[in-house]
């Protein structure tokens, strides 16, 4: 594995009068790549994601399946053609209510065939910016933390809107699909989950970019 980056730091004194500011910025970025494996791809599984270490891409991307939806009736669900295979090795036709997952192949049936990448968790960029400030015998000093253009799997969510089981779920599912011809990005709730609605996805690949005043103080 490789990686190569490049960190900036800037640091100047903005007022320097009865007031004084100092400011503080701190900007890094990095491209991880893996370079050799023993075999061209390795597949990591764990909390119900799946993660794909494969030679010339980064390390640790997210791989599942994307979609688009989900069936507003059991004729849009018949019309594409769509079946999945169940525990039994059994291909099943999807119904409404049910997600559209993109058939990568095109042979009609959704399988491990057509994960793909979803997600990538590295960051495009991230860093720091403190602030302090300081009057007499008065100092406030902040730091905020941030990151842009990385990938989250949000794994609480998929707990809370799988409807698969007895726990509780979020007020999310309220909008869950019910009858026929609703429009809903929520599928409809089924014990067991038959048709893998809530396989990972990118349904639960979020954007995980952020600003967080991390530290805040104030001293006399």
């Amino acid at each position: 594995v490789s990686n190569k980056g490049v960190e900036l730091a800037l640091n100047a004194r903005i007022l320097n009068c009865k007031l004084k500011w100092d400011f503080g910025l701190n900007l890094s970025k990095y491209e991880n790549k893996v370079e050799k494996l023993p075999k061209v791809a390795v597949l990591t599984d764990y909390v119900g994601a799946t993660y794909l270490t494969e030679v010339g891409q980064a390390a640790n991307l997210f791989y599942g399946y994307t979609t688009n939806g989900v069936f507003s009736s059991d004729q849009e669900a018949l019309s594409s053609g769509l079946q999945y295979e169940n525990t039994n090795g059994v291909l099943t036709a999807f119904k409404g209510g049910d997600v559209i997952f993109d058939d990568k192949d095109n042979n009609h049936i959704i399988n491990d065939a057509d994960r793909q990448v979803i997600g990538n968790p590295n960051p495009k960029w991230f860093g720091g910016i403190t602030n302090n400030f300081t009057w007499k015998a008065w100092s406030l000093n902040t730091l905020f933390t941030f990151s842009q253009g990385n990938d989250i799997y949000n794994y609480t969510r998929m707990q809370l809107e799988s409807m698969s089981g007895y726990q509780n779920q979020s007020v999310a599912v309220n909008n869950r699909w019910r009858f026929d011809g609703q429009v809903t990005n929520i599928p409809r709730a089924v014990w067991g989950d038959p048709a893998g609605n809530s396989r990972f996805s990118d349904r639960w690949i979020e954007d995980g970019s952020y600003l967080r005043l991390r530290t805040v103080s104030i001293s006399y």
